[in-house]
């Protein structure tokens, strides 16, 4: 009895025992291939090899490499002739830093020449792939604040979104001031917020946010670019230069009726939002002409104008005097003096009634 005992004990041992072992087939071929998936901007270049229940490496020296562009997936392959499962696949890139290896189990099909294909393996490159540099403004009349950043290298870059932050003096630091997220693919962007203040300075911050990728084992998620800062102080605003080169066209030489022959009234004014004309008849108010925001922004020079206008009478001395704004305040009035006017006279003058009639003899 005991030596039964003692052989069943064997037989159940060496039955555990290969339970633990490596699954070998005895002829065939495997056949393996894993997709490398890329599903950012950044091309990467995948290295990669296998490795059998036995711990061999396939290929038993070097690795293969497969190259994956942004918004790809490339199929890595191998062989081996011998089959000896489970296998596994090792796989790293050339970014910098390195996307988490997150296996996703492999798939065997028939035996004895088996299919081994792997799950979706995430190579998406987590780096930004680039530096921001940014630019920040706040010309006359120093109420719009302006940044502009551009990604230094050569790309491509990785980016899904930038973060603004914005500060205002005396607080110098905009790191604790978040203000919105920009969603850009772009490696270049530019903001303008309005209400600042004139006479302030103005701190800004850009961080540029990657595509998701894994970066550890359990944790799929973004890095973040190095900050980039800059400063600018919004400049005062100051009231516009009065309009210049008042100028009158388009007057008949005479008329017998009201005229409409197309008289034109402009001028020029620089550094203004808003422009006041204001027209005359026998030193009498008649009509206004204004042109309001957004049809003019400070800091340029405009030439305005009515364009053609009628309903003169003849007879009549006009007069007209135009004035700039902007939010700083009005310039003065200044008056067309080109005669200080036109009066256009009526074309035909009938004669005088006759006077001192007498009746004689």
């Amino acid at each position: 009895m005991q030596k039964v005992i003692a052989v069943l004990t064997f037989v159940l041992a060496g039955i555990a025992l290969a339970s633990f072992a490596p699954k070998v087939e005895a002829a065939g071929t495997a056949y393996l291939a894993v997709p490398f998936k890329n599903n950012g901007n950044i091309p990467v270049t995948v290295s990669y090899y296998f490795q059998d229940g036995g711990n061999q490496r396939i290929p038993s020296s070097g690795n293969y490499s497969v190259a994956v562009s942004g918004s790809q997936t490339r199929l890595g392959t191998g062989t081996d002739s011998t089959i000896v499962e489970p296998y596994k696949v090792f796989w790293w890139t050339n970014c910098t830093p390195d996307p988490v290896n997150v296996q996703k189990g492999a798939d065997y099909d028939a035996l004895p020449d088996i299919n081994v294909y792997w799950g979706d393996q995430d190579v998406t490159c987590p780096d930004v792939g680039g530096e921001p540099t940014v630019t920040a403004s706040c010309p006359t009349p120093g109420n719009q604040l302006s940044l502009s950043w551009n990604l230094s290298g050569s790309g491509p870059y990785n980016v899904q979104k930038y973060h603004l932050f914005r500060s205002q003096s005396p607080d110098a630091n905009p790191d604790d001031n978040y203000i919105e997220t920009i969603n850009s693919s772009s490696s270049s962007g530019l903001k303008v917020w309005s209400g600042m203040t004139s006479g302030k300075t103005y701190y800004v911050r850009v961080s540029a946010e990657s595509l998701p990728g894994w970066l550890s084992p359990t944790t799929y998620g973004t890095t973040w670019s190095s900050p980039a800062y800059s400063s600018t102080a919004c400049q005062s605003a100051a009231v516009p230069p009065a309009p210049t080169n008042l100028r009158v066209t388009g007057i008949p030489s005479c008329s017998d009726d009201t005229y409409y022959s197309g008289v034109n009234l402009s001028f020029n004014v620089s550094g203004a939002t808003a422009a006041i004309l204001q027209l005359y008849g026998n030193g009498v108010f008649e009509t206004q002409y204004s042109w309001p925001p957004p049809a003019m922004s400070a800091g340029s020079s405009y030439s305005l104008s009515t364009g053609y206008i009628g309903g003169f009478r003849p007879g009549t001395l006009y007069t007209w005097r135009v004035k700039a704004g902007n939010s700083a305040g009005w310039s003065t009035f200044v008056h067309y003096n080109s005669g200080n006017g036109w009066n256009v006279p009526r074309c035909s003058s009938p004669p005088d009634q006759p006077a001192n009639l007498t009746v004689s003899k």
